[in-house]
């Protein structure tokens, strides 16, 4: 009895370390997170301050045009921060008026430093062919939607190394104002970043533009949307650790059968 005790011990002790020293590792490390975003998410903007920052407001968005033929140049129309001599800002009465529809969404914010003052949040590498896909997980979609990642160092990347996820509306409803508050648009990903990345409230600032067109820029009325949401990042658990945890716990249902025999013998 006493020497299945001693055993049952130093598996629980062992068991605790391993779990403890994974997790220390884990804080230091990259790390995945699951992110959620919905309609609300990508409309909610700041209220108009042409003297603020846009990387000082919680939720700054802008919207730009394109000539009719799609060639450009895209001439932003505007912002929710008052930027290159634009007298007023008012994206929210645009937003609320113009009838504009997301039937694209990218995280761009993936890439293109210095615009928004954003980041590469994304970890990235060069697999030949793949470069930085392996750090994105797209896990839903709204109904009808489709998703993809677009690789780095393809023609809409920011570098080589980072890529981004896109979702379309496919034969789905188009995102617009007027439906915001439908429960069906719901965008979910993975994505493995540095922890550093994180906002001090553990909040991850993700960058993002959409078009109404399916980005074909084609038609007379083609709007680009951008900005900034800032979502609740999830630490999905490393299997390891779910390892561990579980070993742990055996570890521990042992240690009361055990002990519930001595006081019944």
């Amino acid at each position: 009895m006493k020497t299945t005790l001693v055993i049952s011990m130093s598996v629980i002790l062992l068991s605790m370390g391993l779990v403890l020293c994974l997790g220390g590792v884990a804080a230091a490390a990259q790390q995945w997170y699951d992110i959620t975003f919905t309609g609300v998410d990508v409309w909610t903007c700041s209220a108009d301050n042409a003297l603020q920052a846009r990387y000082d407001q919680a939720a700054p968005r802008r919207y730009a045009t394109y000539l009719p033929d799609g060639n450009g140049p895209r001439v932003l129309q505007d912002t929710t921060y008052g930027i290159n001599g634009l007298v007023t800002t008012g994206f929210d009465a645009w937003a609320t008026d113009s009838g504009f529809a997301f039937d694209e969404i990218n995280l761009w914010g993936a890439g293109l430093t210095g615009d928004w003052n954003e980041t590469l949040f994304s970890v990235g590498n060069s697999d030949p062919g793949a470069e930085g896909v392996s750090s994105w997980k797209v896990i839903q979609s709204p109904a009808g939607w489709t998703s993809g990642i677009v690789k780095g160092n393809d023609l809409w990347s920011a570098d080589a190394t980072h890529a981004f996820p896109v979702w379309r509306s496919g034969t789905g409803l188009a995102l617009g104002v007027g439906n915001l508050y439908n429960p069906s648009f719901v965008y979910e990903f993975q994505v493995l970043v540095d922890p550093s990345v994180l906002d001090p409230d553990g909040k991850l600032r993700v960058f993002f533009g959409g078009f109404s067109d399916d980005n074909q820029n084609t038609g007379p009325d083609n709007y680009e949307v951008s900005g900034v949401m800032t979502l609740t990042a999830t630490a999905v658990p490393e299997p390891g650790t779910l390892v561990l945890l579980s070993l742990a716990g055996l570890s521990g249902l042992a240690m009361v059968w055990i002990r519930r025999r001595r006081l019944s013998g």
